[in-house]
């Protein structure tokens, strides 16, 4: 079977990056997360440390590199949090024209990084998964996600915050990537 035709029987969630660019799939709309977020990757200190959860296929690990004009970030570690996400990661480490991402499917709470995105698109409860990898931010830092458009998402949204006790102010860039700064705990 011809390539093309292979393609073309493929679903399209699952090309891989460069895939998507021979059919005019890339660069991904305007919501996805990286675009959104490297402005302000773009005000951190380097080397910026990026915790992706969640992964599938990739795209956001290869959206940053993508967009690292200044060379801001120094790692990116894309975690796979169910199994049936792992061969899109082996793909995704493929597509990353040479650049260093770390693979994995656990990271020690103890791990800072400075940006922490968690993928909506998950069998896990979101809640739980923003209250968990919320532990890996950096005070200063920004935990981000996407489909903030979606009712379940801003459901679990104000369950995290609120068990958190945040108290802090959502924002929202380019419509449906929502993030927060963590701040240092007072008293």
């Amino acid at each position: 079977m011809n390539n093309d035709v292979g393609m073309m029987l493929k679903d399209p969630e699952l090309y891989t990056v460069k895939e998507k660019m021979t059919v005019q799939m890339w660069p991904p709309s305007i919501d996805n997360v990286a675009d959104s977020m490297m402005p302000y990757v773009n005000r951190m200190a380097a080397p910026v440390r990026i915790l992706i959860v969640g992964t599938f296929n990739g795209e956001a690990a290869y959206r940053f590199l993508e967009l690292d004009e200044k060379k801001k970030i120094g790692e990116i570690v894309s975690l796979s949090i169910t199994d049936d996400e792992i061969p899109f990661n082996i793909t995704a480490e493929r597509n990353l024209q040479g650049k260093d991402v770390v693979l994995g499917t656990s990271i020690p709470e103890t791990e800072l990084f400075d940006l922490v995105f968690v993928n909506s698109e998950t069998k896990i409860p979101l809640d739980s998964l923003y209250e968990k990898y919320y532990n890996n931010v950096k005070v200063g830092g920004i935990i981000c996600g996407n489909d903030h458009h979606k009712e379940k998402v801003r459901e679990y949204l104000a369950v995290f915050m609120r068990e958190k006790k945040l108290g802090l102010s959502l924002n929202i860039s380019n419509r449906t990537v929502w993030f927060l700064y963590k701040h240092a705990r007072r008293g």
